[in-house]
């Protein structure tokens, strides 16, 4: 899968470097459709190579990401219900099961919302359409989102090609067995970290 991602990416970023970058992410926070993922594991294989710096993958990832979750709420706040259902991306039943998730589990849906598709790339327009008070959803939104790339970055470094198993597993995995696996692996690099001798 990341060997795909590469041959999807590379070239764009060969172009236009992190802008390439900020730009998917971008994308995908709004809710277009977009590679933002394809995007950072890319950029974070080519910055385990030398290629790219590391630091500046994350931050571009994060300010492209946000910055798009951002103008998603917004847009929600003010129509996105109707704008969802104009343009066919949400029916009526799928806007309702998501905002009565939203409803329920906010705030866990918010941090977790980057790790799993379709919530990804429309909970912040969701959570703009459920009236999630906007100082609450930024904190919470930025939380998942730097776990989010966190992770990707820090396991794609780890792992390179390896990575393709959990790749796997996050493509087909249910949400909650993606959350369990996802907890592991931050636990097991946070060890390494704090003690990294202790093997």
């Amino acid at each position: 899968m990341l060997a795909h991602f590469l041959q999807v990416a590379e070239p764009w970023l060969s172009h236009y470097g992190y802008a390439a970058l900020l730009g998917a992410m971008f994308l995908e926070g709004i809710g277009i459709p977009a590679p933002g993922l394809t995007f950072l594991l890319a950029s974070a294989w080519l910055a385990s190579r030398g290629q790219m710096l590391m630091a500046a993958v994350a931050g571009a990832a994060l300010a492209g990401y946000v910055a798009g979750c951002q103008l998603a709420f917004l847009i929600g706040r003010t129509g996105g219900r109707r704008l969802l259902l104009r343009i066919g991306l949400l029916n009526r039943h799928r806007l309702r099961r998501l905002r009565r998730l939203f409803a329920r589990w906010g705030a866990p849906l918010l941090v977790v919302a980057p790790f799993i598709d379709a919530t990804r790339q429309y909970g912040a327009l969701v959570a703009g359409t459920a009236d999630t008070q906007w100082h609450r959803f930024t904190l919470l939104n930025l939380t998942g989102v730097v776990l989010w790339i966190g992770f990707w970055c820090s396991a794609t470094d780890l792992l390179g090609h390896d990575i393709d198993p959990v790749l796997r597993l996050a493509h087909r995995s249910a949400p909650w067995l993606l959350g369990a696996v996802v907890v592991a692996i931050l636990a097991l690099l946070a060890r390494r970290f704090v003690y990294p001798h202790s093997e």
